[in-house]
């Protein structure tokens, strides 16, 4: 029988002692503020601002949203980010993927001051993840491991695989089940039979962003089964996983909605909470 992996429950846990470290940093009149930079209007981006937005309003964090237009001038882009860098009132800054393509996103992830810039995204917290010196770890893998972590599902020595290698989930994800002594494999949707190479894994991540890629074929028996994938379907939002098929032969799986997602939201909250408290003293 498969056991769904409710994020919504655990982050709930997690937010419970989120909310004692607010408390305490108001007492010190010191209220954490996160500034978001949204370029244009993507559906999952949207989705991603509403389900922050709800959730630091109930526990008292402050979100300045900045909504620029598509045709967005880059350096205009870096200007505001070196504006809000300097901004004693903000603590958190966080640009919404995707940007438009002819940007640098490196570029534009480095003019983050690293001590702000909690989705880990300059190179600086990149590099840091790589020696244990980062001033923040990004969202997703986080709640990822933090969700795993509150199942006591095993990472030691498991067989995982990670499909998909953006900057902010699958290749820090990566290193960071390595440090937790897994052996991990990483590949994208057009990985020649990957089928065979899904089947091996104990753990298995998606984060290619194409719904129902993944079928109860392309897993093992009893797999732990992570979708990370944001797709509308129409209206509806849906995740890389064929959900319904999938946990037929899964151990366990995470939900589209419900899921990862909030594990990322509070993930993003307590980064946001580190961010203040280092950026108020």
């Amino acid at each position: 029988m498969v056991e769904i992996l409710d994020g919504k429950k655990v982050a709930s846990k997690l937010e419970e002692a989120l909310i004692k470290e607010i408390k305490i940093l108001k007492e010190k009149k010191v209220i954490p503020n996160l500034a978001i930079i949204k370029i244009g209007n993507a559906c999952s981006s949207e989705a991603y601002f509403n389900s922050l937005k709800k959730k630091f309003e109930k526990i008292g964090l402050n979100i300045q949203l900045n909504n620029l237009p598509d045709r967005i001038n880059k350096n205009k882009l870096i200007e505001l980010l070196t504006e809000l860098s300097n901004d004693k009132k903000i603590h958190g800054i966080l640009v919404e993927s995707p940007l438009p393509l002819e940007f640098d996103k490196y570029e534009i992830y480095n003019s983050i001051d690293p001590r702000k810039d909690v989705d880990g995204v300059n190179v600086l917290n990149a590099r840091g993840l790589n020696y244990g010196g980062e001033y923040f770890t990004p969202c997703t893998p986080k709640g990822i491991i933090s969700l795993l972590e509150a199942y006591k599902i095993p990472i030691k020595n498991k067989e995982v695989v990670i499909l998909g290698r953006s900057e902010i989930v699958g290749m820090p994800l990566l290193k960071m089940m390595t440090y937790l002594e897994a052996n991990v494999e990483i590949y994208n949707s057009r990985t020649e039979r990957l089928d065979e190479k899904t089947k091996k894994a104990d753990i298995l991540i998606s984060a290619i962003g194409k719904p129902y890629f993944i079928t109860k074929e392309m897993i093992k028996e009893k797999a732990v089964v992570i979708d990370v994938g944001i797709n509308y379907l129409g209206k509806y939002l849906v995740g890389d996983v064929n959900f319904d098929d999938v946990k037929t032969k899964a151990s366990y799986i995470t939900p589209v909605p419900g899921g990862v997602g909030p594990m990322t939201v509070i993930s993003l909250a307590e980064n946001l909470v580190h961010a203040a408290k280092m950026n108020s003293k």
